[in-house]
């Protein structure tokens, strides 16, 4: 496959006709935007003409801890990455009690690792049990568990279960606003294992994937099935530009309901989740890592990793944008002398 380099490099050679100089007036970030742009919109035009059986076109966004969209794992994961010596997990004066608690239940590298309590990556659903350090303000952790009537969302919840009814918010690229993400998104996954809760490193193997589907309206928000819901409005003043959230709700906190206890005792379980999102991205160079783990840095490299859009249609493309977007500098004579000045203004005199 091609690179996004090439693509730039093939229109810039196209629009200077080969001729390059330090006074070109669309620079390689511009072309850039508008191949991002225009194989957006090559997309679009193409959904029903089966472009959408190219795997080419999907990306992959890992759903962990490094992910999540919650103030107090991003602090410790920032402070680990700081100094991982100074990162200490039960330290409440940083993270408050229901930090520490929730924390506490995410599963870390042991004492024996290279870097001691670093996150390995699964996370507990948020929710009253296992955010809640007091047990008070449960009603409104788990609003989210009841409807706007304050009426449990299925019949078991009215005899305590409500608690163990949680959800998961992660950031993610922005996918291609298409159908309500039904096609431009072609899987949200999960994995999940039970972990003790006094020790979370004490897990069992994974479960099968659980394949999340879309809430695309409010008639499904209550069904028992865990559901994702992508959003560019809420919390979103707090991210990076071209991210938005996918909240996952109705997900299983514990196997065994926290053995009925408030405390962590050596019975408490508890599932943590880890997954992915596979989908067209409207900025391909987005699907990289939001946070990283030591040693483990990634960036998106414009002259190697391949960019997603099927060969066949790099053609329209390269077209699309010398026509749409450089017609009007093709236009213009050439501004052939560098001397940091525009030629193609000055007026020849005469005698």
């Amino acid at each position: 496959m091609i690179t996004l380099n090439e693509i730039a490099y093939n229109i810039k050679n196209l629009a200077y006709g080969g001729s390059h100089s330090t006074e070109e007036s669309i620079s390689l970030r511009q072309i850039k935007s508008w191949i991002h742009y225009h194989r957006a919109k090559i997309i679009s035009d193409n959904l029903n003409r089966g472009m959408l059986t190219n795997h080419n076109l999907f990306q992959v966004y890992d759903l962990s801890a490094y992910t999540l969209f919650d103030k107090v794992v991003a602090q410790y994961i920032d402070n680990f990455t700081a100094d991982f010596r100074n990162a200490d997990p039960t330290d409440a004066s940083l993270y408050g009690d229901n930090g520490v608690r929730y924390l506490s239940l995410i599963p870390k590298q042991g004492s024996n690792a290279t870097y001691p309590n670093q996150i390995k990556g699964d996370v507990p659903a948020f929710s009253a049990i296992t955010y809640d350090s007091s047990g008070n303000a449960q009603n409104t952790l788990a609003a989210f568990s009841r409807t706007t009537y304050g009426q449990p969302q299925r019949d078991r919840l009215i005899q305590g279960d409500w608690r163990n009814n949680g959800r998961l918010v992660f950031t993610v690229p922005q996918p291609l606003p298409v159908d309500n993400y039904l096609r431009s998104v072609r899987s949200v996954s999960l994995s999940r294992r039970a972990v003790l809760a006094s020790n979370p490193n004490r897990q069992a193997a994974s479960t099968s994937i659980i394949n999340v589907p879309i809430r695309t309206g409010q008639g499904n928000l209550y069904n028992q099935q865990p559901l994702a819901k992508f959003s560019t409005t809420s919390g979103t003043n707090q991210l990076d530009r071209d991210m938005v959230t996918v909240s996952i709700t109705n997900l299983q906190v514990s196997p065994n309901y926290m053995n009925n206890s408030d405390a962590l005792d050596n019975k408490s379980m508890v599932w943590v989740y880890k997954g992915a999102l596979r989908a067209i991205f409207s900025d391909p160079t987005k699907v990289v890592a939001k946070r990283t783990k030591i040693g483990t840095a990634a960036q998106y490299r414009d002259d190697i990793d391949p960019y997603p859009l099927p060969m066949e249609y790099v053609k329209d493309l390269v077209e699309r944008i010398l026509a749409l977007e450089v017609r009007t500098e093709l236009s213009m004579p050439s501004d052939l002398i560098n001397d940091a000045q525009d030629s193609t203004k000055l007026q020849g005199g005469g005698a």
